[in-house]
């Protein structure tokens, strides 16, 4: 079990957004973090349990999007600045613990 509040290692990414709880980043190519820069380009971090919780895009709108796995599927998330998008993706993982 990892520490209470583990950082992720980010050498030279750029931090969107430090909760907390949770810390949004951009990887790339030159950034990359776990093998997911083929597949986004935007992770939200928990620190609590010290793993990737989200995987997003920031679209043609610069609208965050992404989804949290829940189960066999997954939840979208959705917000228009990278806080606003942890505030959603706390919003959606409090409906998951009660369903």
């Amino acid at each position: 079990m990892p520490a209470m509040y583990e950082k992720p290692n980010l050498d030279g990414h750029d931090v969107l957004y430090k909760g907390k709880r949770y810390w949004v980043f951009k990887i790339d190519k030159n950034h990359p973090f776990q093998d997911y820069e083929n597949d986004c380009s935007i992770l939200v971090f928990d620190k609590h349990c010290g793993a990737v919780i989200a995987w997003c895009n920031l679209d043609s709108n610069n609208i965050y999007n992404g989804y949290i796995v829940y189960g066999q599927g997954s939840v979208d998330i959705q917000g228009e600045t990278p806080k606003s998008l942890v505030e959603c993706l706390i919003k959606k993982s409090k409906w998951i613990e009660k369903n």
